[in-house]
């Protein structure tokens, strides 16, 4: 059993309800927000720019693949600077195992990426694109995600103490990596010089994955030379995240 369940289940559950009963538009908000996403880049990529996926194919269906991950990623990195200082009273008063944050922030994230999901197997059916045995891979990815979430938060959450600019600068690195992760332009259009950089950025792996699974039917175990790089990648920025913060952790109640 993980240690601290009932503290990470309980905070999970108290941003959920935050999240959703906050207003009176919490719950339909959490629908609309994406829906209005894909049809602003929709309208520009797809009958702007004419593109389509890099088989020819749907370029809505490319696009909302990738951005159901992207989605999820941008969402908890852009909460992560200031994690910490929001939960400043329990860090201060009681033992509270500042170490979970990243599990409670994953399962409030969590419920959000399913209504994405739910949304996205909605819109492949309408476009005569049902589920195959390979979604069964989406399990795989979304674990990948929240390893490589996990790591990247428990860096950022601690360094952003100490250099609180982070809390403006992360934002704008996350929309620079956006751009650069073939999110809303298929990754054939990239220039040869970034195509090489590309299979060292993790985001990709997980954005082409959920493309694979949904969409492609294209395994995993199938590449596993990009397996392996993004499982060491990924594993390091969780090996270095979780000493920087343990380090970092008995000067928190301080610089609160």
């Amino acid at each position: 059993m993980i240690p601290h369940w009932p503290i990470i289940r309980a905070m999970a559950w108290r941003q959920i309800a935050t999240r959703y009963t906050g207003s009176g538009f919490g719950v339909a908000w959490e629908a609309l927000h994406p829906l209005l996403l894909i049809g602003v880049y929709y309208m520009v990529f797809a009958q702007g720019l004419k593109l389509t996926g890099p088989d020819g194919g749907s370029y809505l269906l490319y696009f909302i693949c990738g951005m159901t991950p992207w989605m999820m990623m941008s969402q908890l990195l852009t909460q992560a600077p200031s994690s910490i200082r929001h939960q400043g009273s329990l860090v201060r008063k009681t033992p509270f195992p500042i170490a979970t944050l990243p599990f409670i922030h994953l399962l409030a994230g969590g419920v959000s990426h399913l209504l994405m999901l739910g949304l996205v197997i909605l819109m492949l059916a309408l476009l005569d694109a049902p589920l195959s045995l390979s979604s069964l891979q989406l399990l795989y990815y979304f674990a990948a995600l929240c390893a490589l979430l996990i790591g990247l938060f428990w860096l950022i959450s601690a360094l952003s103490l100490f250099f609180r600019d982070l809390e403006q600068i992360v934002p704008v690195l996350v929309n620079i990596v956006f751009w650069l992760t073939p999110v809303v332009w298929p990754a054939n259009l990239a220039p040869e010089a970034l195509r090489g950089a590309l299979a060292y950025n993790p985001a990709f792996y997980i954005v082409e994955g959920y493309r694979n699974a949904l969409l492609y039917e294209r395994g995993f175990w199938n590449e596993p030379q990009a397996a392996l790089r993004f499982w060491l990648i990924t594993l390091l920025l969780m090996a270095v995240g979780y000493w920087i913060f343990k380090r970092l952790q008995p000067h928190f109640a301080d610089v609160i």
